[in-house]
């Protein structure tokens, strides 16, 4: 069956997912009970505040129904319910979220309904959803995923919001399960390349570009290249590398270099660590003080 939009391009997921920064922590877990299964987690960093959800979900086999329902300790409070099978490879869900802020003095209560539609087949993944805000105005978005031909596959997503204007990003894929090349964009004038290969079994390297487009007259975003690698020991021990440059294509060529290192454990079949540090390159070297201070990060789960 073809994968969902998000997905889509292997490199990008290598050289994004699992590393650790801004003295984050979090603590993940996860049961399962015949159709019922719960999730928890609680976490925080350098940046927000502590925080804990709890996950519930019942697969109803007999009728094609999936409840779940979200609870966290920031107010929010998420009920939803999905039902497949509609046709082979339709599926529709329906959700409704509630959530409270306090701002000040004040207190603000926001209410949504957001309803959606899945379509998956061998060559095709379709997904549209509309987000109804109570008060506010209604956010659609629709991605797809086709595999045109064998070892070739073209994406699309567009975002939508009554009122302003309509954002897009694409992609296209080709390659097979050793070598994967790809070219991203948007309707913000940015351009993403990505070339991941597995050598072997045990490791995997990927290389990603990201050039935004030099707007006359406002602040230039700088070109990122991401050199990343995951390297499997054995069943219980992975490491992960990557190599990160903010290259500043302003006349300060004011570069930021940042390496990151990643160690995943796992302890037992019920649990897994990974600790990983984040370090600024430039301060490690003397080259400037430029860039977001070093920085770890922690995570532990139990299933």
């Amino acid at each position: 069956m073809a994968s969902a939009y998000t997905s889509l391009v292997k490199g990008n997921d290598l050289v994004a997912r699992n590393f650790y920064s801004n003295g984050s922590f979090a603590i993940n877990t996860e049961t399962k009970s015949g159709d019922v299964s719960f999730k928890s987690v609680v976490s925080g960093d350098s940046v927000k505040p502590v925080s804990a959800a709890l996950e519930s979900k019942y697969d109803w086999k007999e009728h094609n129904l999936v409840l779940e329902g979200k609870v966290t300790s920031t107010n929010s409070l998420t009920a939803k319910a999905t039902y497949s099978k509609i046709v082979p490879g339709l599926s529709a869900f329906l959700a409704g979220e509630k959530s409270v802020a306090v701002k000040g003095q004040d207190v603000v209560v926001s209410r949504s309904a957001t309803a959606g539609l899945t379509y998956v087949h061998e060559k095709v993944h379709f997904t549209t959803e509309a987000k109804v805000p109570v008060g506010g105005n209604v956010a659609l978005t629709g991605a797809v995923h086709v595999r045109a031909v064998d070892n070739v596959s073209v994406g699309l997503k567009t975002d939508y919001t009554v009122g302003g204007a309509a954002k897009f990003e694409g992609k296209l894929v080709g390659g097979n399960n050793k070598t994967e090349g790809a070219v991203t964009f948007n309707s913000e004038k940015t351009v993403g390349f990505s070339l991941w290969h597995s050598v072997n079994a045990k490791y995997q390297a990927a290389a990603t570009v990201s050039v935004p487009s030099a707007v006359e007259g406002a602040k230039v975003a700088p070109t990122v290249v991401n050199v990343a690698g995951n390297y499997k020991f054995d069943d219980a021990t992975t490491l992960k590398f990557k190599l990160n440059a903010a290259i500043d294509r302003t006349e300060a060529a004011d570069h930021v270099y940042r390496s990151a290192i990643s160690l995943q454990q796992k302890v037992n079949d019920n649990v897994t660590v990974s600790v990983g540090t984040d370090v600024n390159l430039n301060h490690a070297w003397g080259l400037g003080a430029s860039g977001n201070a070093s920085s770890y990060g922690v995570l532990v789960s139990f299933k």
